[in-house]
């Protein structure tokens, strides 16, 4: 047991400790922002900390931001490429409250690309929340007959972004709808995803279909 004499000085120790870790926090994520503002410069766009609400609107109708609530946008690199308006960010929502909460951290990359054509949508399995991966079975038509990766599709994908999609090394969500594409993965809390994510993102606009087509 510990004598009663002793509970101040512990409760100093423990508020100091609690003081400590959020400044540790902080200054990593400092750090984080701070390479992920070089990232941006180094691709000509731009970075922001929070959403304005602006990004949010822009992007209406993708499903992974439908879900849960308490949703927040953050760690935002955006601006014009020669494909489109691309952006990436950091994305986290909420399901259940209290002892039943859970939180759910996406890195997602989504570009603006107005040649695009059709509602698409292609994910792994192995996601981490089972009811977004009921939301995108709901959204177009599953298509059936495919192994692997579940895929959701109309129009059915094309065979090149099929095969690229199955060879991702990571657990994916695609979606194209209305003009806007968007490829999401797990956050894992690194700026080196946004680099993957944009990239990838990058290679599945390459391969969607065309309006042209």
């Amino acid at each position: 047991m510990i004598p009663a004499a002793v509970w101040p000085s512990l409760g100093v120790v423990l508020a100091g400790g609690g003081v400590v870790g959020l400044l540790v926090f902080t200054v990593r994520r400092g750090h984080a922002r701070g390479r992920l503002a070089r990232l941006a410069r180094h691709r000509h766009l731009n970075f922001m900390p929070a959403d304005l609400h602006i990004l949010g609107r822009r992007l209406g109708g993708l499903k992974l931001l439908e879900q849960g609530h308490s949703r927040y946008l953050s760690d935002i690199v955006a601006g014009s490429t020669r494909q489109g308006w691309v952006s990436c960010f950091r994305y986290r929502y909420e399901r259940g409250f209290g002892v039943a909460r859970r939180s759910y951290r996406w890195t997602v990359a989504a570009l603006e690309c107005e040649h695009a054509a059709g509602d698409l949508c292609l994910w792994h399995p192995e996601l981490p929340d089972p009811r977004l991966g009921e939301a995108l079975r709901e959204s177009p038509r599953r298509v059936p007959g495919l192994d692997g990766p579940r895929f959701a599709a109309r129009p059915s994908p094309p065979e090149r972004l099929r095969v690229w999609f199955e060879g991702l090394d990571f657990s994916a969500v695609l979606q194209c709808h209305d003009h806007v594409v968007s490829l999401a993965g797990v956050d894992d809390g690194t700026p080196a995803q946004y680099e993957s994510l944009l990239e990838a993102l990058a290679q599945a606009a390459e391969r969607l279909p065309r309006t042209a087509d």
